[in-house]
Formats: C-alpha cells, sequence, structure tokens
C-alpha cells in the first residue's frame, strides 16, 4: 500500500503541453519519464509518494506508475532522473544543489540556531523538530516570510541574546513570529506551560491599550474600570485548560477599543466625559459612523450599572444580512471537501463543520 504525502502543490496557469500522466494542460513540463511527459503537479505528488513497489517489494519512493494505475519504484520504472539526496543519501526529492529539502533546511537552522557554540541541547532539539515536520517545505517558507522575521528572530535566539524564556519572549515586541516561536517551543516543551496563556496576552494587550491613555484621565479612567473590572474579571471566571476563549478575548478587545473611541470622540466633540454624556449623545454617535459603533452597548450599559449615567442605553442592532451561498451552492462546496483527495484531514473536517455547523472560522482555527 502506498503512502502520498499531503503537501502544496506548484502552481500551474499556463497551457501549450499535456501532462501525460494526468492529461492537464501546463505551460511546462517538468520531466520527461519513460511513460512520457510529467508535469510540476504530477512530478510533486510522485516524488512524495512512499511504500512497497508491487514489482520488487521494496520499501521506497514510488515516482513510477504502472498502466494499471499502481505505483512503481523508480528503478522499475526505468525512471534514470537523480532522486537521492547528494548529502544524505536518502530516496528524497533534490531540492537545491543536489541536497534534499531535510539537508536544507539542517544547515540554515544549525547556522541560525549554533547549536555547538556553545553547546545547547534544546537549540539541538529545537532543530531535530522543525526538520522532522510533515512538510519540511513550509519552515523553509516560514523563515523567509515577512521579511525574514522569523529567521531573524532563530539568529538572535541562536547569538544567545534571546534566552529561551517566557520572561525574554515577553519582553519582545508581541509579533506573529514572536509568538508562533513561542507556541512551538511550549507545545514540545522546550518552555514551561503558562497557566491561561491567552489570558496573559489579553492582559499585556489591556495595559498597553490604558497606557496609550495615561494623559487623558476622563477616557483613561472608565476604560481602565470597564476592561479590568469588567471584562477581565469575567474572562478569568470563565477561563478553563479545556475551553476556548479567543472568540471572548476577541470580542473584550473590540469592546474596549470602541469604547476608548466613543469617549475620545465625546470629549473632542462636545467636552464632555462619562458622567456627563446624555442619550442625545449616544444617538449622534451611532447615526454619524459606521455599524461597529454598536459594540459600544455593553460599555454603556456597564456604566449605568455602576450608576456612572442614568437613563442612557444603546439600542439593540438587528443586522439585516441575506445567505451568502445558495443552498445549492453549499451542498456544492460540501461534496467537492468530501470528494477531494489532496487535502488534509484537519482541512477537510474543519470546512464541514463551518459548511454544515456554520461554526466560525476563527473558533475552528483558534486564531
Amino acid at each position: 500500500m502506498t503512502e502520498f504525502i499531503p503537501r502544496g502543490r506548484p502552481r500551474t496557469t499556463k497551457t501549450g503541453y499535456i501532462c501525460d500522466r494526468c492529461s492537464r494542460e501546463t505551460g511546462k513540463i517538468r520531466v520527461r519519464w519513460p511513460e512520457g511527459r510529467i508535469c510540476g503537479i504530477c512530478f510533486t505528488t510522485a516524488v512524495h509518494t512512499y511504500g512497497f513497489c508491487p514489482l520488487c517489494n521494496q520499501n521506497r519512493m514510488l515516482p513510477g506508475r504502472l498502466n494499471t494505475g499502481e505505483d512503481i519504484c523508480a528503478p522499475c520504472a526505468g525512471i534514470k532522473t537523480l532522486l537521492t539526496c547528494d548529502k544524505c543519501g536518502l530516496e528524497r526529492e533534490r531540492f537545491r544543489d543536489g541536497h534534499c529539502i531535510v539537508c536544507v533546511l539542517n544547515t540554515e537552522l544549525t547556522a541560525l540556531l549554533k547549536p555547538n557554540d556553545p553547546p545547547d541541547l534544546r537549540l539541538k532539539r529545537l532543530i531535530k523538530i522543525l526538520t522532522t515536520v510533515e512538510r519540511p517545505e513550509s519552515i523553509y517558507t516560514w523563515l523567509r516570510t515577512n521579511g525574514g522575521a522569523s529567521a531573524e528572530l532563530l539568529r538572535n535566539v541562536g547569538n544567545r541574546e534571546i534566552a529561551l524564556s517566557h520572561e525574554a519572549f515577553d519582553a519582545l515586541p508581541r509579533t506573529h513570529a514572536v509568538e508562533h516561536l513561542r507556541a512551538i517551543l511550549t507545545h514540545n516543551q522546550m518552555l514551561p506551560m503558562q497557566e491561561d496563556r491567552q489570558l496573559a496576552i489579553f492582559e499585556q494587550w489591556l495595559d498597553e491599550r490604558l497606557q496609550q491613555f495615561e494623559t487623558i484621565p476622563q477616557v483613561h479612567s472608565p476604560m481602565e474600570r470597564f476592561g479590568k473590572w469588567h471584562h477581565l474579571r469575567r474572562l478569568k471566571a470563565a477561563s478553563s485548560e479545556t475551553k476556548q476563549m479567543n472568540y471572548a478575548m476577541r470580542n473584550a478587545k473590540q469592546e474596549i477599543t470602541e469604547a476608548g473611541k466613543f469617549l475620545c470622540w465625546l470629549l473632542d466633540e462636545h467636552g464632555k466625559i462619562a458622567v456627563s454624556m446624555r442619550q442625545v449623545h449616544i444617538d449622534q454617535y451611532l447615526d454619524e459612523g459606521p455599524s461597529t459603533r454598536k459594540h459600544i452597548r455593553n460599555f454603556i450599559r456597564y456604566l449605568g450599572r455602576e450608576q456612572t449615567v442614568v437613563a442612557v442605553d444603546v439600542p439593540v442592532r438587528l443586522a439585516q444580512t441575506t445567505p451568502m451561498l445558495t443552498q445549492n451552492q453549499r451542498l456544492e462546496h460540501i461534496r467537492t471537501l468530501m470528494e477531494a483527495v489532496n487535502i488534509s484531514e484537519s482541512i477537510r473536517v474543519a470546512g464541514l463543520l463551518f459548511l454544515l455547523f456554520g461554526i466560525p472560522i476563527g473558533r475552528l482555527s483558534g486564531e
């Protein structure tokens, strides 16, 4: 039984040739094998297919194919293309300079992390983790995205400028590269698990948001009460290791942000502060701006509960929506997900949960 490792495919947008394996039109033929011309998509699939060859019964790469559709090894198929890494000697696609992607990554990560200068077993383990993922090509791409921010972060770790500790990561700007590397280290037990990491991130965000208004006490004070005594206390009470808090925290961030915008508008436009606002001010604010302003509703109600304001409210906004998909379109997407063969199981399950039950993608991904 052959095993195909799910992976991304090279883009093929031009035409002009016909692949003899898949019969698709393509703008470029990647390689010519005994069976004929092979496009880039079929080549990528072939060199990442492994299993027992039905002709020689050896467990190895199976880039060839019989007329019956069975995958076979290169010698049995008469394929002369070099499909062995010059460095490690294993049957793998030659990614760069005759080396496979694992060897290329190992060289780059060793240069960045310097695990032997001075010796650090954690850095050696990190290199092994990153080079043995299901798709090492994704790590190669990750090192080059966002202007090489992830590579620069690893370089600083390798230069011993950043310690492998949560305190060191907390001192860095909160970027995607920093938090992604922290997640890798925590998941692989190279950093200790922090109790409710999401809450720690939210508290850091709240402190940074409140610092922006320290010079405006009329805005800072009610925002601080709303952020800490309403949202933070509620989130801590609802938090648990098994509960997904991402959606609740994003909603809290939006309400706090919109509360700050409203208080600044109230002060700038009318010279009023929270305690002196009236319903006419709220109505004007909602009428003159985008629908996101409706998120001040919980803030206004919180001020009412602490008796900062009286006789004011934000009406519930009933959104007028139209279906994004017709029923037939939804069923077609479900059929596509069920029948597709080159997508991972996680994507298939997430897509079906979204289409069948309407679970928001943010909750499914945990982003």
